[in-house]
């Protein structure tokens, strides 16, 4: 009888364990995420109007709100500001909030142009990876949906 609360009881602390491991794993993303904020910010200089950091955030805000045409101008300015410093490790995310950003305008054409823009600079970016996986089962393309989630598995496979 006491066997089975065990079982729970170790049932449950994996999955805690499973849960902690997956917010470490996101914290360290935005570190780094805020990392190269910095950096770009320090690259392009601080006479700007507005600066990076600054224009990132807008952008998750209007993405948020959904006035989606307002965050494509404001990430377009800013991927032109990334690519005058040369910062790739930036450009990949910022090519991918815009291919999301497309994804939720129903323009898939577009948003697979970005994302693979951001899987081009870093083909180990999960985030452009898992949408441009989720375009391909909405689109029923077997191929290529077959193909990312290869990509996707091999990295879940290097992480572990």
């Amino acid at each position: 009888m006491l066997f089975k609360p065990i079982i729970y009881l170790c049932i449950l602390s994996l999955i805690l364990i499973s849960i902690n491991i997956l917010l470490i794993k996101q914290l360290i993303k935005i570190y780094k995420r805020d990392i190269n904020i910095k950096k770009l910010n320090k690259s392009y200089g601080n006479n700007n109007l507005f600066k990076i950091e600054e224009l990132y955030f807008l952008i998750k805000l209007y993405a948020d709100k959904g006035i989606y045409e307002k965050a494509i101008d404001t990430l377009s300015e800013l991927i032109i500001k990334a690519s005058k410093s040369n910062n790739k490790l930036f450009l990949e995310e910022l090519y991918c909030s815009l291919g999301y950003i497309y994804y939720k305008l129903g323009d898939l054409s577009t948003s697979i142009l970005f994302l693979e823009k951001s899987n081009l600079i870093n083909p180990s970016f999960y985030p452009a990876l898992q949408y441009l996986r989720r375009i391909y089962l909405d689109q029923n393309d077997l191929i290529k949906l077959k193909d990312t989630e290869e990509k996707l598995k091999n990295l879940y496979k290097a992480l572990n």
